[in-house]
């Protein structure tokens, strides 16, 4: 799987689905196309949806998961026939008129990203790929997009998908979820409650919103530098986009991971998942992580754990080694 296979991240695709009791809201998908498509109709199809982490996704021609896509097309040639799509978290990857008011944010909790994974889902399987039959999904989630994928109901969307006369077949496969955070991971996300407060109390003086976009543009890079060895991608990394952010929509969703989810909660978040643990994360406490798999494995969960060296942003640091375990999930799948 040594191989790059040239490729294309699409222009996105915007889906207006509904969301809990915040109505509806629009989400961004971006195809990830590679130059020679496997069109083979004798081939089986696998769809593998990527879920992005916190502060993480698509923009322009950009996308997080853009080294590791093309070594999953590599690996597939000739086996089975692989479409790869990103689905952006709500408020991330939209139009450029879009507005974001840094007073109502409910549209953007991580606690209504779940049903829209599930209908960005069902959009797919629905209209993008309805002729296709059997059909199998893998959507992969990492970090916070990890949790919002352990919290969806994937397993009623297969049944949903058996009762229209479709064989479909999905796992949902949670790379680092931001389930259980480190120390050093909370204790770096903690001050963003003072940043809430202040928001609250000079939030709506004349031309607020444009010095606080104007401050975390400056001030982001250095400070991201700072905690690079914890918080998210390498300094280094060319991926980084802090232009394209919004501030007020990374406030909201980082202070909601600060809350973690009780102990008997997990092994309901945890089963039938496949894990992946980095050894070197530092940004999930990965050894909580592998104790909530024994635990939840001990409560009778179907729970497959996946060691990977790596720090926290495998799929930019070692994306063969997140590859080459996928490339196994995919063909047990088409094996059974």
């Amino acid at each position: 799987m040594a191989n790059i296979v040239p490729y294309r991240i699409s222009q996105p695709h915007y889906l207006q689905v509904k969301a809990g009791a915040f109505g509806s809201q629009m989400i961004s998908l971006r195809e990830h196309i590679p130059s020679t498509p496997d069109t083979d109709p004798e081939l089986p199809l696998i769809l593998l949806t990527l879920h992005p982490g916190y502060s993480a996704g698509s923009y322009e021609n950009r996308d997080y998961f853009e080294l590791l896509a093309p070594l999953l097309f590599a690996a597939c040639t000739g086996r089975f026939r692989l479409r790869i799509y990103t689905v952006n978290h709500p408020g991330h990857d939209l139009p450029p008129e879009s507005k974001i008011h840094r007073f109502r944010m409910g549209h953007y909790s991580i606690k209504e990203q779940p049903a829209v994974i599930v209908r960005a889902l069902r959009w797919l399987l629905q209209h993008e790929f309805t002729t296709e039959d059997p059909i199998s999904l893998v959507a992969y989630g990492h970090s916070m997009g990890g949790l919002a994928l352990a919290q969806s109901d994937l397993q009623q969307l297969a049944l949903d998908m058996v009762h229209q006369g479709r064989r479909t077949q999905i796992k949902k496969v949670l790379s680092a979820p931001a389930i259980l955070l480190s120390r050093e991971a909370r204790r770096i996300l903690r001050p963003l409650d003072a940043l809430h407060a202040l928001k609250h109390s000079l939030g709506r003086l004349p031309y607020y919103d444009r010095v606080a976009i104007s401050l975390y543009r400056s001030l982001g890079p250095p400070l991201h530098r700072l905690s690079s060895n914890t918080y998210s991608l390498t300094p280094d990394d060319t991926f980084l986009n802090f232009e394209g952010q919004n501030p007020f929509l990374l406030l909201k969703q980082g202070r909601e991971l600060l809350q973690q989810p009780a102990r008997q909660k997990l092994p309901a978040l945890l089963d039938g998942t496949d894990l992946f643990v980095y050894s070197g994360d530092r940004m999930v406490d990965s050894p909580a992580l592998l104790r909530a798999a024994g635990y939840a494995q001990k409560q009778g969960t179907a729970v497959t754990v996946h060691i990977v060296k790596s720090k926290h942003t495998a799929e930019r640091e070692n994306p063969q080694a997140v590859a080459e375990k996928l490339q196994e999930i995919m063909q047990e799948m088409l094996a059974d």
